[in-house]
């Protein structure tokens, strides 16, 4: 994540989720992004974004604004960058992870679809359209439906059925 910092930060694997997607191809190599991914500090759903080396949170005075610790990028749990992580380490031969998948699709839709799940975060974020990219990538299109269809935020009816109808990652 940084040279200058031993920081560590899910979303550094952002780049490689639109390569695979985008380009059809990798731009890592296995053992990097494998290694990467199982040093990523996790959460109840998923990996932190941006923490110290030990995983702890950084100071808040290390950020233009004082996020307090898992707040915003201060190691709160980014939906986003969670789901990228864990596709592009099963794309790089991780284990798939049915568990993970579940907590973090109930916990969007339990949350509106927050942009991150901290003390705050914006509904209906529409960049988390990118967690079910990701999920198209390793999933089953049968699969990703339903789980399109189990994750429906209240009150918007159809909305990720319609929205988030992706073909199948090839």
């Amino acid at each position: 994540f940084s040279k200058r910092y031993p920081y560590q930060d899910a979303s550094a694997l952002f780049g490689e989720f639109l390569s695979l997607n985008i380009l059809k191809e990798p731009l890592l190599k296995d053992s990097t992004v494998i290694e990467t991914v199982s040093a990523l500090p996790r959460t109840e759903t998923g990996y932190k974004v941006v923490t110290k080396e030990d995983g702890s949170h950084l100071d808040p005075r290390e950020f233009d604004a004082p996020y307090q610790p898992g707040d915003y990028q201060n190691g709160a749990d980014w939906p986003l960058f969670s789901a990228t992580a864990k596709a592009v380490g099963k794309l790089h031969g991780m284990a798939y992870d049915q568990a993970f998948w579940m907590k973090l699709l109930e916990k969007l839709r339990s949350t509106n679809h927050v942009e991150y799940f901290g003390s705050s975060g914006r509904e209906y974020n529409l960049w988390n359209t990118a967690v079910y990219v990701a999920a198209s990538m390793i999933f089953a299109e049968g699969e990703l439906r339903a789980l399109a269809q189990f994750t429906e935020p209240a009150g918007k009816p159809d909305l990720l059925v319609r929205f988030f109808d992706v073909p199948p990652y090839k």
